[in-house]
C-alpha cells in the first residue's frame, strides 16, 4: 500500500542524494516519490490500478470522474494540469529508472546523470508529491 508519507521520505532522500552528488540515487528516489505519490492518491480515491511501475491514462481519468462533484472549476483545471504533469513525470522517470542502478555500455550509473538533470527530476518529484497531497485533501468520498 502506497502512502504519501513514504513518498515524502523518498523525496527527502532524493534531495539528500542530490546534496551528496549522487545523481543516480537522486533520480531513482525521485522516481519512487512520484510513483508512491500517485499510487497513494489513487488509493485514497479507491481507484484500482495494476501493481506496476507505469499507470495507464484511463486510471488518471478516474480521479477526476470521482473528484468533479465537489471541486470548483478553477480547482479542476489546476489539478488536471498538475496530475497530467505528474503522469508525464512518472512516465519519464519510469523509462530511465533501470539506468539508475546498472551499468549501460560500460558506463556506470553514477556517470549517466549530471547535476542539472538530477535536480530537474527531483523538482518534478516535488511537484508531483505536492499535487497528489493537495488533491488527496480534497477527497470527500
Amino acid at each position: 500500500m502506497a502512502s504519501l508519507e513514504d513518498a515524502w521520505v523518498s523525496l527527502q532522500s532524493a534531495k539528500r542524494h542530490l546534496d551528496d552528488l549522487n545523481y543516480a540515487g537522486a533520480v531513482r528516489e525521485a522516481q519512487i516519490c512520484v510513483e508512491l505519490s500517485i499510487k497513494a492518491l489513487l488509493e485514497n480515491f479507491n481507484i484500482e490500478y495494476k501493481k506496476e511501475h507505469d499507470i495507464g491514462d484511463d486510471v488518471f481519468k478516474g480521479v477526476f470522474q470521482k473528484a468533479f462533484p465537489h471541486l470548483k472549476g478553477y480547482e479542476i483545471k489546476q489539478f488536471q494540469e498538475c496530475l497530467a504533469k505528474s503522469r508525464v513525470y512518472l512516465k519519464l522517470l519510469s523509462s530511465i529508472k533501470n539506468f539508475t542502478t546498472y551499468t549501460f555500455l560500460d558506463v556506470p550509473a553514477k556517470n549517466l546523470f549530471d547535476k542539472e538533470f538530477a535536480k530537474t527530476m527531483v523538482d518534478y518529484a516535488g511537484q508531483a508529491y505536492w499535487c497528489c497531497r493537495n488533491l488527496s485533501k480534497k477527497i470527500v468520498i
